[in-house]
Order: C-alpha cells, then sequence, then structure tokens
C-alpha cells in the first residue's frame, strides 16, 4: 500500500502522462485532486480500522511541485557554457538549490524571456495560485521548496552576437531575426523592434518652426571619433553578451554637456525596466545587485564622486561578467553572472580603493567637450528621443549598420583621458613613469629607495592625499612592471640581488638628493656636500651600502662581477 506522500506524488505524474495537451491549471489541478480523492478511497478500502487514510481537503503542495517541475515554461537557469560547445554542466544538489526559477514568457510585455525570481511569493506565487487559488504562505514556500530538486536545468544564452530584441532574437553577425524560442535562453530583452526598413526620422520641431533628424543630432555632439565611441557604447548596451570587459565612464566637469540625453536615449532603447542604477560607490552595499538578473544594462547618470569607494569586488566582477551573490531582502540569495554594459556619468575621476590597477584596466572613459549652455534644445530630452520611429532607427545604426565588435575603439580623446585617470588616481604609476627614466643605478631597493622617495614626493604633490602603506606600495610597483605601463618593459622586478655590479658607487643618483634619501647617506662631514655625502667611493666607505635588495632591477643590466646568475640569489 501507498503512503500519502507517495500519493501525492505518483498520481499527478499519472495525469501528466494520460493527458500530455492538458494546459489550462485549473483543470489539470481538478483532475489530480480527482484522481487522489479515488486512491484514498481505494487504499480505505483495504484498510483496517484505525489505519485508514485521511482524505485531503485541497490539492497538496508536493502535488502542485510534481505539476509546475514539469512544466516546459519553468526552470532553474544557470549560466551558459562559455565554450560554446554544449559542454554538459555538473551540478552538486546544493548548487542546483541555489540557481534562481526562471518562467518563460509567451505573452505579455516580456515574451520571449525568462523571467528570474527566487521568491516563493512573487512571479512563482502566482505561478502556484493558478493550481490552488487560496494558497497561503507557507503552502508557496512548501511548493518552492520541493520544486526545486525536480526542476530541469537551462543555461542561459552565451552566443556574443545574439540579443533579444523586442520581435524576436537577432543574430548581428548573420543580420537575421529569430523567432523566440525557449532553446534559447535570455533573462532580459530591449523593448524597441528591429526594423530593417527605418530610416533617418525628419520631425517637424514647433518651438523653432525647424525641424530634426538623429544624423544632426549626433553630428552635433562631437567630432566624428566622438560620434563612433558614443555609437561604440550605443552598440554595447544594445549587445549585452558581448565581451567587452570595460565600464564606460561618461567624463565632463561641467553641465549642458549632453551625457544625461544620451544616458536616457539608451534607456528608451533598451526599455525602462531593462536598466538598473546602481551608483559606482553602492556596488559593494548588501541589496545593491538584487534588479541585476533582469536587466541588460547598469545606467547611472550622476555619481558622487567624493565619496570614497572600497570593496570593489562587486563592480569588477558584474564588469567583467564573473559570479556575483545576489541578494534580496526576504529571499535566499543565489550566484548570478551578469552580462551587460554598465555605464557611469561622473564630473569627475571616481576616488576608489585600486591599488593593484585592475579597476583601471576596465575602464573605458569617454570625455564630452561640447558645452550647450545657452543653445539647450529642452526638447530632444523631453520629448524626441522617446520617439518610436528614433528609437528603432538608432537601433537599425548600431546593429544593422553597424559591424559586430567586442571591443571599444581607442581614440586620442579616450586615451588622454585615461592617461589622464591613470596620473590622478594612481599614484605610483605616475611617480614611477616620472622618476625612472633620471635613475642611474641599475637596481633600486624597494624600501629604502623607491618607497622612501616616493613618500616625499606624494608629500609635494597630492599634499591632501592619503599615503598608502609600504606593503600597498610594493604591490603596486609589482603591479606596474608586469604591464604594459612599464616603459620599454625596461625594469623587473627582483626578490634578492646583490647590490655589488648594480648599484654603482661612481655614478652620482639624483634622486638621492632630491628626495632626502638618507639610508644611503654618510653622516660625516664632507666637502662640497655639506654635512651629508652621497654613497660614493670619494665620501663614503661602500659597507654603507647593504649585501642584497630587492626592488626594481634594470632588466639590460648584467651586474658587473656578480657571477654567473647575474647577481640575483
Amino acid at each position: 500500500m501507498s503512503t500519502p506522500s507517495q500519493i501525492y506524488e505518483r498520481v499527478p505524474q499519472e495525469v501528466l502522462a494520460q493527458y500530455p495537451n492538458l494546459t489550462n491549471e485549473y483543470s489539470f489541478a481538478d483532475t489530480v485532486m480527482a484522481k487522489i480523492l479515488s486512491e484514498f478511497t481505494l487504499q480505505n478500502s483495504v484498510r483496517v480500522k484505525g489505519q485508514k487514510l485521511k482524505c485531503p481537503q485541497d490539492l497538496p503542495s508536493l502535488s502542485i511541485a510534481v505539476l509546475i517541475a514539469a512544466r516546459s515554461d519553468v526552470a532553474l537557469v544557470s549560466s551558459g557554457d562559455k565554450s560554446q560547445t554544449d559542454k554538459k554542466q555538473n551540478l552538486t544538489s546544493e548548487q542546483r538549490h541555489s540557481l534562481p526559477i526562471g518562467i518563460y514568457q509567451t505573452t505579455g510585455d516580456n515574451k520571449g524571456v525568462y523571467e528570474i525570481t527566487n521568491d516563493p511569493y512573487g512571479a512563482f506565487g502566482e505561478l502556484v495560485e493558478k493550481y490552488k487559488p487560496d494558497a497561503t504562505r507557507r503552502e508557496k514556500l512548501e511548493v518552492f521548496t520541493l520544486v526545486k530538486s525536480r526542476l530541469k536545468v537551462v543555461e542561459k544564452c552565451v552566443i556574443p552576437y545574439y540579443v533579444a530584441v523586442n520581435n524576436g532574437i537577432w543574430n548581428m553577425k548573420n543580420k537575421i531575426l529569430h523567432p523566440f524560442n525557449p532553446d534559447f535562453v535570455f533573462t532580459s530583452k530591449i523593448y524597441t523592434n528591429i526594423n530593417l526598413a527605418a530610416t533617418n526620422p525628419v520631425i517637424s520641431i514647433p518651438e523653432d518652426n525647424s525641424t530634426w533628424d538623429v544624423d544632426t543630432f549626433f553630428a552635433e555632439l562631437g567630432s566624428p571619433e566622438f560620434q563612433l565611441s558614443i555609437k561604440e557604447v550605443i552598440q554595447a548596451a544594445c549587445l549585452p553578451l558581448a565581451p567587452r570587459n570595460k565600464m564606460v565612464l561618461f567624463l565632463n566637469t561641467a553641465g549642458n554637456n549632453g551625457k544625461g540625453t544620451v544616458c536616457q536615449l539608451i534607456r528608451n532603447i533598451l526599455g525602462e525596466h531593462s536598466v538598473v542604477s546602481i551608483p559606482i560607490a553602492e556596488f559593494s552595499e548588501k541589496f545593491a545587485l538584487g534588479n541585476l538578473p533582469n536587466a541588460v544594462a547598469v545606467i547611472v547618470d550622476e555619481n558622487n564622486v567624493s565619496k570614497f569607494s572600497q570593496g570593489l569586488g562587486n563592480l569588477k566582477a558584474v564588469i567583467t561578467g564573473d559570479t556575483v551573490t545576489i541578494e534580496r531582502k526576504f529571499e535566499k540569495q543565489y550566484d548570478y553572472s551578469f552580462h551587460g554594459l554598465v555605464l557611469e556619468c561622473v564630473n569627475d575621476f571616481p576616488k576608489v580603493d585600486d591599488k593593484s590597477g585592475s579597476f583601471r584596466r576596465r575602464l573605458h572613459i569617454i570625455p564630452f567637450e561640447n558645452c550647450f549652455t545657452g543653445k539647450e534644445k529642452r526638447y530632444i530630452k523631453d520629448r524626441l528621443i522617446y520617439r518610436t520611429d528614433v528609437l528603432e532607427y538608432i537601433l537599425k545604426m548600431v546593429l544593422v549598420d553597424m559591424e559586430y565588435r567586442e571591443e571599444f575603439t581607442q581614440t586620442a580623446a579616450t586615451k588622454a583621458a585615461l592617461e589622464l585617470y591613470t596620473k590622478t588616481t594612481n599614484s605610483v604609476v605616475s611617480f614611477l613613469k616620472e622618476i625612472l627614466p633620471e635613475c642611474k643605478w641599475d637596481l633600486l631597493p624597494a624600501t629604502e629607495f623607491l618607497y622612501e622617495a616616493y613618500k616625499n614626493w606624494y608629500r609635494e604633490f597630492v599634499p591632501s592625499g592619503k599615503l598608502i602603506g609600504r606593503n600597498d606600495f610594493i604591490d603596486s610597483v609589482r603591479e606596474f612592471v608586469a604591464t604594459d605601463e612599464n616603459m620599454k618593459l625596461e625594469w623587473e622586478w627582483t626578490d634578492s640581488t646583490r647590490s655589488k655590479g648594480y648599484i654603482d658607487c661612481d655614478k652620482k643618483e639624483p634622486l638621492l638628493d632630491r628626495y632626502d634619501l638618507t639610508a644611503f647617506m654618510d653622516d660625516r662631514s664632507c666637502v662640497g656636500y655639506g654635512n651629508r655625502g652621497y654613497v660614493n667611493r670619494e665620501f663614503v666607505y661602500e659597507p654603507r651600502l647593504k649585501e642584497k635588495y630587492s626592488g626594481l632591477k634594470r632588466r639590460s643590466a648584467t651586474g658587473n662581477n656578480t657571477g654567473a646568475n647575474g647577481g640575483d640569489s
């Protein structure tokens, strides 16, 4: 004889097999409930008094979970196979349970995408109510828990040149619009149609008896190089799977420059529901990433750049599509990989805790140099960029007329902006770029020379700044020599090199005097040098040098009289 839970699980499976074309949830629930009662009646007919089963008064949570798990439009959604080779995912029970539930939409505004939920009482709760209209919160939670172990797993689309638009799935490489298909798993889409017949709209403006069109609008934004940068950003926003691994900063210190208009234009193309706003300083906050799963882009018009941003791990992971933890109030947290553009507007360079330079390498900075003060056309931002013909033409411009690309073009303006950002925010790189071309020695000790010189340099050029510690400084130096910031790769890091042969005591090192490096000076009075003398055979005994140092070593140096290993130990 079967137990009640066995009946609750087996009967809906039998109904699903018997009526494969039955789609109405109420009809399913009614049929399953009738068969469960029939099964209980049959069971009780052979049970003795005292062992008879108590018939359920309504559809049990387990039966609802079985019915939902059998649906083709409900699944657990996982990250896709980045190798694009259909490699099977191996998930533990715990990993499966941490995946969010996706409900595929066949109608409505979200037609063609899986709506993500990890909340028993939201969209999932509404689905439960289709089987049991008066389901309590406790019953919804029961169904949610039971269904997780039974649902199939679908993998998000990772083809970088595919994007879900309002009227289908656009293949940008082949310029083909496919109909929506649940086998192509998207959790968000662009709410503008691909219209292959769209043309540049010419619109009459009653305010000044003029006309306005999209092509002229772009031309007035700036130079051809600037226009290309903006169009590439719009394309990046519309191709969230393309792996650019860059965050875009729109930079201008004054207002009325067009940043806000371009940002709102992109929002309108994507659809307000596909865009979330997370300022730079808020990425590390607990619930800040809660709305990422149903978004294609992060767009922020204003940032408080005076607010110091610590804990950049989440922001850097979001930029590069790595896994982050999604937390929402009153919901279970889960892991998620966001793929989409992060666009932040700033009126100055953000202050961030980026000792390694990894954040800087994720930046694409576009300066807005035009100023429209006194010649504003408010109707553009207020009205025109909301028009369907405008949005469809711009979407066609970036997804049909432009070539597919995975990198931003580095124009003279973007290169200069990134260089200025580096000098402004990474004091170690600025310091090294300034002093290394002047250095005469072939070995620059990390603490006694480089860090001591840096401290004096920093106090001179950034008097109000916060000096970083020795260990962080050394980490930044090591990072510097491992990147293309190291001019002509002239220098390399050494953990231990003999000073003899690399520090030439016959060469006067100019930075000793400039930055008052006392570790290499003699306390004795020396002719021509006041009360201090330099490490030089003419004035100071050679034993003033340590036998070995860690620090920067010139690659071209061989180290005279240091043996076959070039002085390294």
